[in-house]
């Protein structure tokens, strides 16, 4: 199973402006990446708070089926859509092993820095796709949090994507 991991990010490093959620503030470029590798993948796991951040702009779709992973299954249950969106307390390695035997080859996670460090230590992500805006946030939260060891990372591509400088770039996970 395939695991891209989509990212944007400030030139500092931060995923939200400081304790605003979401991403708002990234170019149209990016958002429009974005819509491209949940249309390729056709899987994308998030965390509850992501999905309680992006619920309401989200277009649930039968193309494109959405995981939410959460300790709080129950809470959700009523918001499930049977074949777009569900919940789950699945482990990571217990949901990609399920969704493999659904057929699925791939999956974009596109996740705040707690299911991203899991997916991390369990060393299940594959790629990181990263846009990179040119402003400085000086506060807010990382994607990833303290890991366990280095991990090491291949750029594959990069390129900029418009005026004002957002690049786009594709990493290999090597370690």
């Amino acid at each position: 199973m395939k695991v891209t991991l989509a990212v944007v990010a400030s030139l500092d490093g931060f995923t939200t402006y400081g304790s605003e959620p979401g991403t708002a503030w990234a170019s149209a470029e990016d958002q429009e990446y974005f819509q491209s590798l949940k249309k390729r993948a056709k899987v994308v796991i998030m965390g509850s708070n992501t999905y309680s951040h992006a619920r309401e702009s989200m277009n649930l779709t039968p193309d494109i089926l959405r995981v939410v992973m959460t300790r709080e299954v129950s809470k959700f249950r009523e918001q499930t859509v049977a074949g777009q969106l569900e919940f789950t307390s699945e482990s990571p390695v217990e949901l990609l092993t399920r969704l493999e035997s659904m057929d699925y080859t791939e999956v974009l996670l596109v996740s705040g820095e707690s299911l991203t460090t899991q997916f991390f230590n369990e060393k299940l992500i594959n790629e990181v796709h990263c846009t990179t805006e040119p402003f400085i946030l000086g506060s807010g939260k990382g994607f990833v949090r303290k890991l366990p060891a280095m991990v090491k990372l291949e750029l594959i591509d990069s390129r900029k994507v418009n005026k004002i400088g957002t690049f786009i770039s594709v990493y290999k996970v090597l370690s």
